[in-house]
């Protein structure tokens, strides 16, 4: 099977992400069917689609016309027979529970094409796990949609230990042609990606303020204001180029011997050692764990400053126009 096959896709699940995910498809072209337990769920997700269709004419990101074709792509039922029967791509945003997910999956393969990939939006639990619920985990996939899954751009794509490389490689091209950007993981680690993250980021957040360290709103504006906007315009290993992989690794020698084992990861990584051996140190050198020689180190900065200019324009006015 190719994707150019697949004309009908099915959405499992009426809630938020379900929702979004659905709306996606549609927009892309592809014939939906939503399906849901709950018919007034399913009525509030056709009115959630048609809301955020107005907003993105109103925003200019689709035109009038595409949001009037994309509304009649979405059929909407409480058959799950009638949903999935001709569907070949079947993503699943149903509760966060694995016992719910394996009964949904188990009931997917009996209703659906024996070729037909079978999708999870789940954001923590294992797909190797879900897929065991089933006679063909070769089929079986995670996506992780971020929410709102209609607006952020990028979906975590990962295998499972039996995932076949058609369906990985079908997935990642139904992630391109909906407009997302897949984050293709080598191998399945607890919470992916984006919860790794998360939990680091997060619960670094609560530890700092019961320690006293800052309040709740001095740190919900650092990263409002600094290392928000920088993070979305700079990725990690862009963000350690710009500083400097030599002085990254002078600074982790630094806190860690102050006893910051948060440091320890720096200090200790194998690929910032090998780049600053070789001399290596990222922007300022021209290589480090990207290479920056085809444009001068000018023009770099200045599409970062610009970059950066325009995620802070906003605050810049409200507080300039105060003064």
């Amino acid at each position: 099977m190719k994707l150019k096959d697949i004309k009908k896709v099915a959405v499992v699940g009426a809630g938020i992400m379900g929702t979004g995910i659905t709306q996606n498809f549609a927009q892309a072209g592809f014939q939906v069917s939503l399906h849901d337990v709950n018919e007034k769920s399913l009525e509030n997700a056709l009115l959630l689609v048609k809301a955020n269709l107005e907003t993105f004419v109103e925003n200019n990101i689709i035109t009038r016309k595409q949001a009037k074709d994309t509304l009649p792509r979405i059929k909407t039922t409480t058959d799950l027979a009638e949903a999935v029967g001709n569907a070949y791509f079947i993503t699943e945003a149903i509760f966060e529970v694995m016992d719910v997910k394996k009964d949904i999956f188990r009931k997917l393969e009996e209703l659906c094409p024996s070729d037909a990939i079978l999708a999870s939006d789940s954001s923590t639990l294992p797909i190797s796990e879900i897929a065991k619920a089933t006679k063909r985990p070769e089929r079986v996939i995670l996506t992780h949609y971020l929410n709102p899954p209609h607006v952020m751009p990028v979906v975590e794509v990962v295998k499972g230990d039996k995932t076949s490389d058609e369906t990985i490689n079908i997935t990642r091209e139904m992630m391109i042609k909906i407009g997302k950007t897949p984050a293709v993981l080598a191998k399945t680690i607890p919470g992916y990606l984006v919860n790794s993250f998360n939990s680091a980021i997060l619960g670094t957040a609560v530890e700092l303020m019961e320690d006293g360290v800052s309040s709740k709103e001095e740190i919900d504006a650092l990263f409002k204001y600094a290392l928000g906007p920088r993070l979305s315009v700079l990725g990690p290993f862009e963000i350690l180029d710009s500083f400097g992989l030599d002085l990254v690794r002078t600074a982790a020698r630094g806190m860690v011997s102050m006893g910051v084992k948060r440091w320890e990861p720096l200090l200790n990584s194998v690929t910032i050692k090998e780049l600053v051996d070789a001399g290596n140190f990222g922007l300022k050198t021209g290589k480090g764990y990207y290479d920056y020689t085809e444009k001068p180190h000018e023009e770099i900065m200045n599409v970062i400053n610009e970059r950066l200019f325009a995620k802070f324009i906003d605050v810049l006015r409200e507080r300039l126009l105060k003064n």
